[in-house]
């Protein structure tokens, strides 16, 4: 029976230049989501608007939409991938009594 490899130390310099394939596509994705929401909103917006006749009212508000939109889900992303941070122990207080 074969014994597992070790997980890589990231304190060595060979090992910290190393590149996870696995998060770069993860950090990928949350770049194109963004740029995805943005556009399609815009392009809601554009054609909204040619069917409407109202200029580029529309095309700015669904833009601004799809910027707001595409942020939000990236940061529930990342917090999703993200660990949760330790919070440090509490000490107790010294007591004035003996």
């Amino acid at each position: 029976m074969s014994e597992p490899e070790p997980r890589p130390d990231r304190s060595r310099p060979a090992d910290r230049d190393k590149v996870d394939p696995l998060s770069t596509g993860r950090a990928l994705g949350l770049g194109f989501e963004l740029i995805a929401s943005t556009a399609g909103m815009a392009l809601l917006g554009w054609a909204l608007d040619e069917y409407f006749d109202t200029g580029p009212l529309l095309v700015s508000i669904f833009s601004l939409l799809g910027v707001v939109g595409g942020v939000y889900n990236v940061i529930r992303d990342v917090m999703k991938l993200t660990p949760p941070s330790r919070k440090p122990a509490q000490r107790k207080q010294p007591t004035d009594k003996p």
